[in-house]
């Protein structure tokens, strides 16, 4: 979608270390490698992506949100605007200082 948009400058910030670990360098994970060969072959495209490890605990808007992408596993999700129940949880997210542990660029 951000390639869609005219975006061709990416940050990605991703919790789960072993998945930053798996596309940095270019390997599988067992129970999610299908996920992770689309967004492999997402960062080969024409763009500049950056790919950060951060704590759950700094990123609590995407735990959020991917939260509720999981009740309903069959559609994509877009927002205009926050969903109320994430307002208050970006507000506090802006404020906070985020820690990046380990990144990779593509």
């Amino acid at each position: 979608m951000a390639c869609d948009k005219g975006f061709r400058r990416i940050i990605i910030e991703v919790d789960n270390l072993d998945v930053v670990r798996a596309l940095k360098e270019d390997r599988r994970l067992g129970h999610i490698c299908t996920l992770i060969l689309h967004i492999q072959m997402l960062l080969r495209r024409s763009w500049e992506v950056r790919v950060l490890h951060v704590l759950r605990r700094d990123n609590s808007v995407a735990d959020r949100l991917a939260k509720l992408a999981n009740t309903d596993s069959n559609c994509v999700m877009y927002f205009e605007d926050p969903p109320p129940s994430i307002v208050q949880i970006l507000q506090r997210d802006v404020a906070s200082t985020s820690v990046t542990h380990d990144s990779f660029s593509v």
